[in-house]
């Protein structure tokens, strides 16, 4: 059996039945569940290396908190946790928190290459919490998560280095998407997404700015924005640099303008430019 499509498995069949059947499945779409997890509630954490699953895709599971709850496994130090799956989507969770309770399995979505999560209400501060490796990600899309504060720290951008679509959507609370507290210049020298090609954000009214970059090489593949509906946001790239600063706003302006295919601003009162640094974004948000 290649493919499962069930609504409300956890009513129809035994608890035994339902870790067998999705043990012998690829492809996996459940709707209406009552579990409060996949791991270790549908899948026990010592079969998750038999598992076939590639794609997963979870709706309107009302009691579910994360897709792995390792807080009673810490122990067992757990290392490959859904490696093997491929697309994951999450929809419609009312209580969904986080990907991972507990300590993080280092292995976990290793490869993942699209992941959506679409109006999971009490999905809270930092999507990508910790060092989880995302390195064969590249499409990644978030809609109508309002408690969503950021995506990742700076230190987890290294791991995307093959994002190319970037979708973000009705996040009231999103401040940032990639959380640069703590920067420091020397210690991080690679690119912030390298790989990304089109860059989607609406409806996020807290955001001052986009991206961050060091600088113009950041986004060498950029072809496609679409920005609309932020009413704080004062431009799409940050520039994080102490020397030279003139001359790096303007390699950064000529490198974009050059890649760039389409652009698409709409409602933004208190954009100002393309690009700006860090003290303009200050100065302008005291304005």
């Amino acid at each position: 059996m290649n493919s499962m499509c069930l609504e409300r498995a956890d009513e129809i069949f035994s608890e035994t039945t339902m870790k067998h059947l999705v043990s012998a499945v690829e492809l996996l779409d459940l709707e209406k569940g009552g579990w409060r997890n996949i791991i270790p509630e549908i899948v026990l954490p010592e079969d998750e290396g038999t598992l076939n699953l590639v794609k997963l895709s979870l709706y309107k599971f009302p009691q579910l908190e994360c897709l792995v709850d390792n807080n009673e496994y810490i122990k067992c130090h757990i290392q490959n946790v859904l490696s093997k799956l491929v697309e994951l989507r999450l929809s419609s969770m009312e209580n969904f928190k986080e990907l991972c309770s507990g300590s993080l399995p280092v292995q976990l979505l290793k490869s993942l290459e699209t992941l959506s999560i679409i109006e999971c209400k009490q999905l809270q501060g930092m999507l990508f919490k910790s060092m989880l490796s995302l390195c064969n990600l590249k499409s990644l899309i978030v809609e109508s998560c309002p408690m969503l504060t950021s995506l990742c720290q700076l230190s987890t951008t290294q791991s995307l280095v093959l994002l190319e679509d970037l979708y973000i959507s009705n996040c009231d609370e999103l401040k940032c998407i990639v959380d640069i507290s703590g920067y420091n210049e020397k210690k991080i020298s690679s690119s912030v997404f390298p790989n990304l090609e089109t860059l989607g954000i609406h409806e996020c009214p807290k955001l001052d700015f986009i991206l961050p970059v060091i600088v113009a090489q950041d986004v060498p593949k950029l072809k496609f924005i679409y920005i609309t509906h932020c009413s704080e946001l004062k431009c799409i790239f940050c520039e994080h640099q102490n020397k030279h600063e003139e001359d790096l706003h303007q390699e950064l302006t000529d490198a974009i303008f050059v890649i760039l295919k389409e652009v698409y601003l709409f409602d933004l009162p208190k954009f100002v430019d393309i690009k700006c640094s860090i003290d303009d974004s200050k100065k302008i948000s005291k304005m």
